[in-house]
């Protein structure tokens, strides 16, 4: 059955092996690198039917080492990346994400002031105001997405990122409509 096509929606794979985000490192200040086309495309080669692109930030002031989304100037790298993988019959997809408070660098935020663990620094809290415009962020990069030619998009939403502490009582103190009831904690995500 792993070898068999699956349709999932609109799309079709050309069978269930997918290989799941990772990340490499590998960008040039945000930028996709051929080294980093020249991974994905070895993955490719190997036979998979999808191939999720490693965690891509959404919010341009957003300092990490991971490739970024967030602008008209990273599509030229993701483009080159998705016709790279498109001669071998592979479905690609990109994973959206904002790391909250969980940066090396650069603002930390989150939907309260909760650190990290003791030793990290206390992130900002979000007004309503920046919680929309992180929001907009995503919708921005899934549309930077479809137009690099990417075939889906994936919210990462695990490992205390911005979604998971939004969802996290323990990280999530806030008493306006994104804190208290899960209902309000899942307002977050449910909008992006």
């Amino acid at each position: 059955v792993l070898f068999e096509p699956l349709d999932l929606g609109p799309l079709r794979l050309r069978n269930r092996l997918m290989m799941a985000p990772m990340g490499t490192a590998l960008d040039n200040d945000g930028h996709i690198s051929d080294e980093a086309i020249a991974y994905y495309r070895r993955r490719a080669e190997g036979g998979v039917g999808a191939i999720t692109i490693e965690g891509c930030l959404v919010s341009q002031e957003t300092v990490g080492p991971e490739p970024k989304i967030s602008g008209p100037e990273y599509l030229p790298g993701l483009r080159r990346l998705v016709e790279a993988l498109k001669p071998y019959d592979v479905t690609v997809g990109v994973q959206l994400m904002h790391p909250g408070r969980q940066v090396l660098t650069g603002p930390s935020v989150a939907p309260s002031p909760v650190p990290l663990h003791s030793a990290a620094p206390i992130p900002h809290e979000l007004t309503a105001a920046e919680i929309a415009d992180i929001v907009e962020d995503y919708a921005k990069a899934a549309d930077l997405a479809r137009e690099a030619g990417f075939d889906y998009v994936e919210v990462h939403g695990a490992h205390g990122y911005l979604p998971s502490n939004f969802l996290s009582p323990r990280d999530n103190r806030r008493t306006d409509a994104y804190g208290g009831s899960l209902e309000n904690r899942a307002r977050f995500s449910l909008e992006v």
